[in-house]
């Protein structure tokens, strides 16, 4: 059984007509840099991992706690902080049995070993979020010509939607309103986990890629 971290009904927050027209081309670019995160896990893990497509969409602020159903419930997310040429934020969440299946993946378990994220489980996800959120932001630099240097991870415990509120505050003093949602899955060997990317500012950089013509970009 499958616990996503993000909520069906979270799209009915962001009316169609205000989705940014260049959302069908970042969620082509978004399809690439997941699966290169999953690359990235594959030879860290030294497993095959894969990534299904994933569903990109916009969420305003003011809605960004509601996005995970229930704001008090419990998730593990990786934060890293991005500078270069679009400064802002890539948090990658997962629920909290989520987080375990991630590390049970990365350490070669079988699903359903690991019942606790201690000092070795918390570092597991900390190296797979910096590996992963790198590689993402790679493929996302590649296609839009800008420079993306993350910071290192952080890893946060925390209720959800704390952890939106206090990146959509701060967000929202620097003049933004909405972020990105990316909804993933990665599997291995009938594992499989599901897992959410935040991006901020979700709005600059759909507006960035959006208007970028790459037609000689080959996405793998």
């Amino acid at each position: 059984m499958h616990e996503t971290l993000t909520s069906p009904l979270a799209p009915s927050h962001t009316a169609p007509d205000s989705q940014p027209t260049g959302l069908a081309t970042m969620a082509v670019v978004a399809a690439s840099a997941v699966q290169s995160a999953a690359n990235a896990l594959s030879e860290m893990a030294l497993r095959e991992i894969t990534a299904v497509s994933p569903e990109v969409r916009m969420v305003d602020l003011s809605h960004l706690s509601m996005v995970a159903g229930d704001p008090e419930r419990a998730v593990v997310a990786v934060y890293l902080g991005v500078d270069g040429d679009l400064e802002g934020h890539i948090l990658m969440a997962y629920s909290e049995s989520m987080a375990m299946s991630l590390v049970d993946m990365l350490m070669g378990e079988p699903e359903g070993s690991t019942v606790e994220l201690g000092e070795l489980e918390i570092s597991a996800l900390a190296e797979a979020g910096n590996v992963a959120g790198s590689f993402f932001l790679t493929t996302i630099a590649d296609w839009s010509g800008l420079t993306l240097p993350p910071r290192p991870p952080v890893v946060i415990h925390e209720m959800c939607g704390a952890i939106l509120d206090t990146l959509a505050g701060e967000l929202a003093l620097q003049a933004h309103d909405q972020a990105m949602v990316i909804d993933a899955q990665f599997t291995c060997d009938g594992q499989v986990v599901d897992a959410s990317f935040f991006m901020f500012p979700g709005d600059r950089l759909i507006e960035v890629v959006g208007s970028t013509r790459r037609p000689e970009a080959v996405l793998l």
